[in-house]
C-alpha cells in the first residue's frame, strides 16, 4: 500500500496542525490552497518535481457568522 503522508517543514506542520485543531473543535471546514496545497499533494505525497518559488502556505476557513469567526480566532494569537 502506498505511503501518502507528506513530509513537510516543522513550522509548516505546526501551523497546519494548529489550524486543524482549532477548526476541528468548532466543526468548521477548511482547506489548503495555492502553491502550498500543490506542494503538499504533488511534491510531498506524489514526489513530482518542484514547481514553485514561494514559501507561504495559503489556507481557507469557512465560518457561517461573526460569532463563529470570533470563536475560532478567540483572544489568543499564535506566532510562529
Amino acid at each position: 500500500m502506498p505511503d501518502y503522508r507528506a513530509r513537510i517543514e516543522e513550522r509548516t506542520f505546526l501551523l497546519l496542525t494548529t489550524v486543524a485543531s482549532a477548526v476541528s473543535e468548532l466543526q468548521i471546514g477548511w482547506l489548503i490552497a495555492g502553491a502550498g496545497g500543490r506542494v503538499l499533494l504533488l511534491e510531498k505525497v506524489y514526489n513530482l518535481p518542484p514547481g514553485r518559488a514561494t514559501e507561504d502556505v495559503d489556507y481557507g476557513v469557512m465560518v457561517d457568522s461573526w460569532g463563529h469567526y470570533e470563536a475560532l480566532v478567540g483572544p489568543q494569537t499564535v506566532i510562529l
